[in-house]
């Protein structure tokens, strides 16, 4: 008998899915391009009203992961 391993799916965090809902709706609204890479770049340097930055290291995505996520949008 073998071990089967799993890979595990991380959820994304609502905080990760309005922020990806609010650049959503500034390129609908603008109708500019965005691709996915330049949304993860700027999930990297996102900060709120305060200046505090909104995800930590862990909550970042990767091009991909947003790619499809507004496909299924």
């Amino acid at each position: 008998m073998g071990l089967q391993v799993q890979a595990s799916r991380a959820q994304s965090t609502v905080k990760q899915k309005n922020y990806l809902l609010s650049m959503f709706f500034i390129v609908e609204q603008t109708g500019q391009k965005l691709n996915a890479s330049s949304v993860a770049r700027s999930m990297m340097s996102a900060s709120d009203e305060n200046g505090d930055q909104l995800f930590t290291g862990n909550e970042f995505l990767m091009g991909q992961q947003i790619a499809s996520y507004f496909s299924r949008i």
